[in-house]
């Protein structure tokens, strides 16, 4: 009898992971798929907090709706040529996103 060597190392017993009853060959199983990271809101805060506050005071996040930051975050970084990278964007988007007006 063959044995799923990456379900049950010391056993046979594979009818909980494979109906049909063990496989023939020895197997594997691929490892789970990566989840992307979802950025922690304190990450996002204090990036937002760290980066904008470098040329002007912080404006309130509900000063524009959530559709109407994304043009003016991009608007800073092109007007003032803010050092703000893709993954810096995405933090401070993700908080503008959870704090600002719908």
């Amino acid at each position: 009898m063959a044995y799923c060597f990456q379900c049950h190392p010391a056993t046979d017993k594979c009818d909980k992971c494979h109906p049909g009853g063990p496989p023939a060959e020895k197997t594997t199983i691929p490892p789970p798929a990566k989840r992307p990271q979802v950025p922690s809101a304190d990450a996002s805060k204090a990036t937002f907090e760290q980066l904008c506050s470098k040329c002007h005071a912080l404006y309130p996040v509900t000063l524009h709706t959530k559709a109407e930051w994304s043009g003016v975050v991009d608007r800073m970084v092109g007007y003032t040529g803010a050092d703000i990278t893709a993954d810096d964007r995405a933090l401070i988007l993700s908080y503008i996103d959870l704090a600002a007006k719908p």
